[in-house]
């Protein structure tokens, strides 16, 4: 319904796809073998491996927690201007995009390592994929800062008007959190107004559609490729149902907006 959907321009501040393996892949906890590098390279030219300490306590009847510290190795590898990063662990790879483009370009850069991974590491199984898309809309003009009605959908600005109608009160900040199962796929919405400038009252409007969509169920590599096109769909659709024809206007500039 919406593939042919490709806005001008957009306020996404980040765009994550995430793989949790299963169980830890021992042999990425030394280095990723030459071939994966250097096809990631390609794409993401900057290397900077780095140490990670995860930290975890064992519990047991009439003891003292334990804590247990382990060090992990990240491999991260960067875009060119560091507009986006792919980070491969033996636990997860995962890729942020700062400067998002296309769909279909995160996804042929994603899957290209996920395929990867799969044809250099036999049975590596998936215990978590998520897709995330985060929306903030700033640099909007609005007389009052809260009244979003113009561009957000009414139905999600309802108790917007109950906080801000003849209350003495002034609203500092207004999230919520919204969870959905589409069979086996969760969405979790977090939308609203998180107020930069918090404890404050809000001045600056900014408001945020934050969607992530998650499969939390063992399964394996090449199955990502189906659940990203379903995580999307599904990303979108929720995305579109939350704004208004003007803000479609803004986006695909027939009306101003400043550069974000």
């Amino acid at each position: 319904m919406y593939d042919e959907i490709c806005y001008k321009q957009h306020f996404l501040k980040q765009v994550i796809a995430r793989v949790d393996f299963f169980t830890p892949v021992s042999e990425l906890e030394k280095a990723p073998s030459p071939k994966l590098t250097a096809s990631i390279s390609r794409i993401f030219p900057i290397i900077e491996p780095v140490d990670v300490l995860a930290t975890s306590f064992q519990v047991s009847p009439g003891a003292q927690p334990k804590q247990q510290d382990e060090k992990h190795k990240l491999w991260n590898y960067f875009g060119k201007n560091r507009e986006k990063q792919l980070s491969l662990s033996s636990q997860s790879v995962f890729v942020v995009y700062n400067k998002y483009t296309t769909f279909e370009e995160l996804k042929i850069e994603f899957l290209s390592v996920i395929t990867l991974l799969d044809n250099e590491y036999k049975d590596i199984t998936v215990g978590r994929f998520g897709l995330r898309y985060i929306n903030t809309l700033e640099h909007i003009k609005l007389k009052v800062p809260t009244v979003w009605r113009k561009y957000i959908n009414k139905k999600l600005l309802e108790p917007v008007s109950f906080f801000t109608g003849k209350r003495e009160g002034k609203l500092t900040r207004l999230f919520h959190v919204a969870e959905l199962k589409f069979d086996e796929m969760n969405i979790k919405f977090q939308f609203g107004m998180p107020n930069p400038d918090f404890p404050a009252i809000i001045k600056r409007p900014v408001f945020v559609l934050d969607i992530d969509a998650s499969v939390s169920m063992a399964h394996k590599l090449n199955d990502v490729a189906a659940y990203m096109d379903k995580a999307h769909e599904n990303i979108q659709s929720l995305f579109e149902d939350s704004i208004t024809p003007e803000l479609r206007e803004m986006m695909n500039g027939t009306k101003t907006v400043a550069t974000i």
